[in-house]
């Protein structure tokens, strides 16, 4: 597992950096012109702040997890990062989830979001859990 870590860390911040980039722009499109997968932002300010903030600190994420992914030996932190930047959406996406569908707002992403917090996870664990480095 771990010789693919960082190849997987690298691709996971470029993936995180696009999509909070590309979310926030349709949060904003959603909320400026009432269209989009996210029009229901139209009608509310406060929902909109919300998440452009936290599209954006996903973004800031992937920018952390790939300016690691090149100067850190152990890259745990980093996976433990990437996989805390997911479990939020995750959470709440389930939880909120019959009110996200009867308002249309997309809901798939669900499923990548628990398969990043599922392969980022088993990079945790082989790092947590595998063979110790003699001291």
């Amino acid at each position: 597992m771990r010789p693919y870590s960082r190849g997987f860390l690298r691709f996971h911040a470029v993936f995180a950096m696009l999509l909070g980039l590309g979310m926030a722009g349709l949060a904003t499109v959603g909320h400026v012109h009432g269209a989009g997968p996210l029009a229901v932002l139209g009608d509310n300010p406060l929902a909109y702040m919300g998440l452009l903030q936290a599209y954006l600190i996903f973004a800031v994420a992937g920018l952390s997890m790939w300016a690691a992914s090149g100067r850190t030996p152990s890259l745990w932190p980093w996976h433990l990062c990437g996989l805390l930047a997911h479990l939020p959406a995750f959470v709440l996406t389930l939880h909120f989830w019959s009110w996200m569908t009867a308002q249309g707002v997309p809901t798939g992403a669900v499923f990548l979001h628990g398969a990043f917090i599922l392969a980022e996870g088993l990079f945790v664990s082989s790092y947590t859990l595998g063979p110790r480095k003699a001291a």
